[in-house]
């Protein structure tokens, strides 16, 4: 329920609501049990934020690197390939196609690319390939 106080807006909390409004501020509340919250949930926040890790997307986009030290680079239908040239190609959330352009090792072959998990991604070369790429998410600052 509002009140007006002084001219200004305040929140007067029904009896039993202040528990987990009073975390924010919004309800009075003594200051020695206010003290004993913040107390109580600052370090579960910090402690949250600090061991949690990096935020990884179920996406092929990104910089994948080969073991071979070959690396690629995909934005949506746009990839940057492993022989420096920029195109564009069927794009899917997990998945990529492209075909090899005239400069580059094995032109005219189709490129298949598959998501495996949020680091790895399979990689065939030509239509009845037989060998079968695993390329991994490159570190931060490789590609």
């Amino acid at each position: 329920m509002l009140i007006l106080a002084r001219s200004a807006v305040r929140w007067k909390c029904p009896p039993g609501w202040c528990g987990g409004l009073s975390l924010f501020m919004l309800c009075p509340m003594e200051k020695k049990n206010r003290l004993k919250r913040w107390a109580l949930v600052t370090p579960l926040v910090v402690g949250g934020l600090t061991f949690s890790g990096p935020v990884m997307a179920d996406a092929i986009d990104g910089d994948w690197c080969s073991v071979q030290g070959k690396t690629l680079s995909i934005n949506g239908p746009q990839i940057d390939t492993p022989g420096g040239n920029r195109l564009q190609g069927l794009y899917d959330r997990h998945g990529f196609i492209y075909t090899v352009p005239d400069a580059e090792p094995d032109a005219g072959k189709e490129v298949r690319m598959v998501l495996v998990d949020d680091n790895t991604i399979r990689l065939t070369v030509g239509d009845g390939a037989s060998e079968l790429q695993t390329w991994r998410r490159c570190r931060p600052g490789t590609s």
